[in-house]
């Protein structure tokens, strides 16, 4: 499904005179993405799953790995937890897989098996519009990115020295509200879907972006 939203939201992007991103907003762009792929990775490795990640990973079965990804998302997305239908829907075990392995991924490990990683490796390394779009259009992305930005978003921004922090900060808070937009169009989805009355997120005191 085309995230509509994020395609007019190019606009804001747009140089007065050609309508082309800039090449610092694709600078800002790759720099907040490899923020939130830094971020989950971290979150994964010190979760308390493992005893040693760079040792125990390369020993990981698939299963396995299928089953730290879940306790992972237990842990890390616990408002989630009374919804397995919705983590399901939203297909958010795969695309962490995706995000959290993507360094690994020309290796013939059975951790990755099934992932495809063209998606986030075009958005990391070829940035440009349609890339952002078809990243943001995987409804799984959406919600992550809106995750990470409300946990860690703008104190993460503000700790980097090689970029301008106001302006990274302005990039990141324009596609976390057009995420987050989506978001609730999926979560909209999921309910006409299940017939389900809408519940009470709680995001440690920040705005509950499924209300």
């Amino acid at each position: 499904m085309k995230c509509e939203s994020m395609s007019d939201s190019s606009e804001y992007h747009s140089n007065s005179k050609n309508k082309k991103i800039t090449e610092f907003s694709y600078l800002l762009q790759r720099k907040w993405l490899r923020m939130m792929r830094r971020y989950f990775k971290h979150a994964f490795e010190t979760c308390g799953i493992f005893t040693n990640y760079k040792k125990q990973i390369r020993q990981l079965s698939y299963d396995q790995m299928q089953e730290a990804i879940r306790m992972f998302i237990d842990i890390e997305f616990a408002y989630l937890k009374p919804f397995k239908d919705y983590i399901r829907f939203m297909k958010l075990e795969e695309s962490l897989k995706t995000l959290i392995l993507c360094d690994r991924y020309n290796k013939q490990e059975p951790i990755i098996e099934g992932l495809d990683f063209t998606i986030l490796r075009n958005a990391l390394n070829r940035f440009n519009t349609r890339n952002l779009i078809t990243f943001f259009s995987d409804k799984s992305n959406s919600l992550l990115f809106v995750h990470y930005f409300e946990k860690s978003g703008p104190s993460d921004s503000e700790k980097q020295t090689d970029v301008q922090c106001s302006k990274l900060l302005e990039e990141m808070q324009m596609l976390y509200e057009e995420a987050d937009k989506y978001v609730k169009l999926q979560w909209e989805n999921f309910r006409q879907e299940r017939y389900y009355e809408t519940p009470v997120f709680h995001f440690n005191e920040e705005p509950n972006f499924l209300d």
